[in-house]
């Protein structure tokens, strides 16, 4: 039986990916039924540009970009469909891949949340699920550990021989690259496309506006397991995404929300390993900032970084206090 899919779509001067990714649609629905709505964090004036498209259409225009996760709380508030589909504006979907996720949630009435097999364009997967972090995964994905093993094989072997002293976490953290073809439950999956069942949204409630951008999928996806929903990969369905589409230049706030998200996560979700955190934040913050001053970087950009960093130190300790 056909369902109605509420698509979901924040805009922050992404509007040519927006056009590129309707394209797909059709193609990928089969014999759903949708309704588009796009909150506009920038203000584009481009729905015009959306009359040849035939689908139901919301725009809901903000002043101001309000981050992510209130923009994706504004259009699911508006929102009237059998499901909710949280979609990036940069991505671009492959034929059946709304259909298969929106029939393994008919199938499958304990999910709560269904997410398809992500690549990069150039057809590489991305590694869009991972287990809940910990202070040592957050370590490792400063320390870019992930760039030391650049192979699958690689990965799967440190894993099996460094789960036993670190923790399973790392092992999954480190092998999750090579299980991109399996269908399987994860903690968390990433917010570039999320396929919810209206009734756990109902449950569960909005996302965290607390997080201006990053990490809201995480906290999110937490509370759904609270809440003892099912979250699944579902590797049948696929999608494209250019990671970072609309934040493709040096932005101060997606920046420093970056971090702001992982400490404000362990301070709701994790208080005890909260000061770990703040310390291996700070100590990654101060090592970019010391490496782009030794690096002796010019241009308006590497200056704008270097005294960002400067102020994001001051801000991180200021947050930790609260």
């Amino acid at each position: 039986m056909a369902q109605t899919i509420s698509i979901c779509i924040v805009n922050y001067h992404t509007r040519n990916m927006i056009l590129e990714l309707l394209k797909t649609l059709p193609s990928s629905l089969g014999e759903n039924r949708c309704e588009l709505i796009i909150v506009d964090n920038s203000y584009d004036d481009f729905p015009s540009s959306l009359e040849k498209f035939s689908y139901p259409l919301k725009v809901i225009r903000n002043k101001t970009n309000l981050g992510f996760a209130r923009a994706c709380n504004q259009a699911m508030a508006a929102s009237v469909g059998d499901y909710i589909l949280i979609l990036n504006p940069d991505t671009v979907l492959h034929e059946g891949a709304i259909n298969y996720m929106v029939s393994y949630l008919l199938e499958n009435p304990d999910v709560g949340i269904v997410a398809p097999k992500t690549l990069y364009p150039n057809g590489d997967p991305q590694t869009s699920t991972q287990r809940f972090p910990t202070a040592f995964t957050v370590l490792a994905h400063f320390l870019n550990i992930k760039r030391l093993l650049p192979s699958p094989g690689l990965r799967r072997w440190a894993g099996r021989y460094l789960s036993p002293i670190l923790g399973s976490t790392i092992g999954y953290y480190l092998a999750n690259y090579s299980r991109q073809d399996e269908c399987r439950d994860v903690d968390w999956a990433a917010g570039s496309c999320l396929l919810v069942r209206r009734e756990a949204y109902e449950q569960v409630g909005p996302m965290d506006e607390g997080y201006f951008m990053y990490m809201e999928d995480v906290d999110w996806c937490y509370r759904f397991h609270l809440k003892k929903w099912r979250i699944v990969y579902l590797p049948k369905a696929v999608v494209v995404h250019q990671v970072g589409g609309s934040a493709s230049s040096f932005n101060i706030d997606v920046y420093a929300s970056r971090y702001f998200g992982i400490l404000r996560y362990f301070q709701k979700h994790k208080p005890k390993e909260r000061y770990l955190i703040f310390i291996i934040l700070t100590i990654g913050i101060i090592s970019r900032l010391i490496a782009a001053m030794i690096a002796g970087r010019r241009g308006r950009e590497a200056r704008i970084r270097i005294s960002a960093n400067k102020m994001l130190i001051k801000k991180l300790i200021q947050a930790f206090r609260l």
